[in-house]
Order: C-alpha cells, then structure tokens, then sequence
C-alpha cells in the first residue's frame, strides 16, 4: 500500500508540461529494458560459462545456483527480467529528498521508474509463456492483452468524468475525514482495478493520480494522504525486511556480493550509454 500511495502521489504531482517532459524520457525506459534483459541473459548463457571458472579462482561462488542460471534459458530471462527492474519506493524517497525531481536526470529517472511499473505487466504475462505454464493459444493471449489495453481505457475514460464528480460531492460535505476515506478508497480502488485487468496496482494509482492532478483539489489531496503515505511505505519496507533471510545472505555473501555488482554494472553502463549518447543527457546527468 506505501507504493501504491507514493505513485499516487508521484501522479498528482504530474502537470502537463512534467508529462511532455516524461515522455521525452519514456524511450530512455524502454530502451533501458529491453537491452538490460537482452544483455544479462546471454552474458549468462554465453559469457557466465566462460567467466566462472576463472572467477571461481578468486570467488567461492555456489555451484548449484550459478550453473543452473547458465545453463538454462528460461532461468536466466527470468533472472534478467527481474534485474532490469528497479525499485521505485527507494528511488522517488531519494529523489524528493535530494530535490532532484525537476532537473533532466531527475525526470530521466522518474520516466524509467514508471515503465518498469508498467512493463512488470506484461513480463508477468511474459514468464509463464516462456516457462511454458500460461496461455499457450494466441486466442488466450489475445483476450489477456485486450482486457489490459481496452479495460484499462475504459476506466481512465470513465475516471476522468467521475472522479471530479465525486470529489465534488465529497468536499460539499465539509469533513477532512470524508476527504481523506475518498482519496485511499480512490488510490487503491483504481490499484485493484488495474490489477484484475492484469496490470500492477501501482500503474492504476498512479494513473488515478494524474487524472486528479489538474483538478482544484490537489493541494487538499496531497497533503491529507502524505501522513498515510509514510506510515504505509515504512509498513512497505518492515514487510520486506521480514521476507529475507539474513543467515542465508551471510552463508551466500560471495554470490549475492557478485550478482548484485553484475546488475549494477551492466544496468549503469547502458543507462550511461543510453542517456549520454543517444538522449541528449549530460554524461554527469547519465550517471
């Protein structure tokens, strides 16, 4: 829920000339991730055997999850498409911090986080095909990816003309409390939403977001969800911390150290190239 109320957040905060400026950035993102899975799967199927025994001269790596990786495809497309993704609750925190969310690198940034939210989709429809358990005829796949598309128009459609329309009613009312039980009814219904079309949560509150970002309460909304918003990332983060286990990071460290520097190189080298080259950043602003 922290995530799904921070790209709300994110959302409302999108005027039009931030969305013209985003979109200038949303090939940057596909690029990004396209290229990082290209790139980390067939390093792992054609570079990793190569590299291994000589890095196992110098790294006690653990045979039995490395060499699987390299030697089965569909492993190592599902380990790339979970690398070439990146976390937007640590990311945007930072960002707003920092202050670095109207600079270019800091719309870059943001532009990548939001396809990534929306490519989790279709990499989710992606896997199963791949690890041969989803829909196999194209009929199946057809109606899955016309509900996502379609379904989803229709909702932004109609969100648009009702959500003003209930706010409206809403603030006739006059109760903060009323206020702010339509704004988290608001976020996460258009979350669950998304998701029974098979889309993420965090693509339908953001998009909830930004049909409410041009609207006169705006100021109202954000600032009676911000306490919500940091209680509900801080329960985000405890919930995560709670998943990993710290004796197997401390008994696979060598590994875990490895491929987390593998990522961070091949996902900052193409990011760089991309950025620097091909989209009109600075190579400070690439970096």
């Amino acid at each position: 829920l922290g995530i799904v109320f921070l790209l709300f957040t994110e959302g409302l905060q999108l005027s039009p000339d931030r969305l013209l400026k985003l979109g200038n950035f949303f090939k940057l993102g596909l690029a990004q991730f396209i290229l990082t899975i290209a790139a980390i799967t067939a390093a792992n199927l054609y570079l990793g055997p190569q590299v291994l025994p000589a890095a196992e001269r110098f790294i006690l790596l653990d045979d039995e999850l490395v060499r699987p990786i390299l030697s089965t495809p569909v492993l190592a497309f599902c380990l790339a498409g979970a690398g070439a993704l990146s976390s937007s609750a640590f990311v945007l925190p930072e960002l707003k911090q920092r202050g670095w969310e109207e600079r270019a690198d800091g719309t870059a940034a943001l532009a990548v986080l939001l396809l990534q939210d929306i490519a989790v989709a279709p990499l989710l429809v992606l896997l199963p095909l791949v690890a041969g358990s989803g829909p196999q005829g194209s009929a199946e796949l057809g109606v899955l990816v016309a509900k996502a598309t379609f379904g989803f128009g229709g909702v932004l459609v109609a969100g648009s003309v009702l959500l003003r329309q209930i706010f409206s009613v809403v603030a006739a009312a006059r109760s903060s409390e009323t206020f702010v039980a339509a704004t988290l009814l608001v976020a996460i219904g258009m979350g669950v939403a998304a998701d029974a079309l098979g889309l993420s949560t965090t693509t339908g509150a953001f998009a909830a977001g930004v049909l409410l970002a041009g609207s006169q309460y705006r100021q109202q909304i954000e600032a009676d969800i911000k306490p919500f918003e940091g209680i509900l990332l801080g329960i985000f983060f405890m919930t995560a911390g709670a998943n990993l286990d710290p004796a197997l990071c401390v008994a696979e460290w060598p590994t875990l150290l490895s491929g987390i520097l593998a990522f961070l190189g091949a996902k900052l080298g193409l990011l760089f190239g991309l950025g620097a080259f091909a989209f009109g950043l600075t190579r400070s602003e690439a970096i």
